[in-house]
């Protein structure tokens, strides 16, 4: 399976423990992932971006204030992951990985953003972070994604 993640550069934090919490997916060879930074010094980032999106069978949104006002997240990265979604071709998990309206974005509302609260997502504190993560990576299985 074939991960995009879509994320602010200002949650960078956020996007390192999403990582360690992947990494024996990564290590299993059930899942590889894509982000801007695996984009080698030049080549050509929006051609590459588009390529990982399109080749993606699962999208990761790392939802937060910086994600719901970054242009690059919501206007180029935002655009095609409702089509692919809509279309069946790819699954889109949003993972809330600081309190924000995730809400105000058509896409997110849609979708089930965490475990099983009453609102249909779940704003993560600091303090929750770790066990949300984990929660996270259940809900591989629970949502009916194959890794292999």
């Amino acid at each position: 399976m074939r991960a995009f993640i879509s994320y602010s550069h200002h949650d960078n934090a956020a996007l390192e423990r999403l990582h360690d919490h992947l990494k024996n997916l990564i290590q299993d060879g059930h899942i590889e992932t894509f982000y801007d930074r695996d984009i080698l010094a030049g080549s050509e980032l929006d051609a590459d971006i588009e390529r990982k999106m399109e080749a993606a069978d699962l999208f990761l949104l790392a939802a937060s204030p910086d994600f719901i006002a970054s242009d690059c997240c919501v206007e180029r990265e935002m655009k095609r992951v409702p089509e692919r979604h809509a279309a069946g071709n790819a699954r889109v998990l949003p993972i809330v990985v600081k309190e924000c309206d995730w809400k105000v974005m058509d896409m997110l509302r849609q979708l089930k953003a965490g475990d099983n609260s009453a609102n249909g997502g779940f704003n993560v504190s600091a303090d929750d972070y770790e066990h949300f993560l984990t929660q996270t990576m259940n809900m591989f299985g629970n949502a009916g994604i194959a890794y292999d």
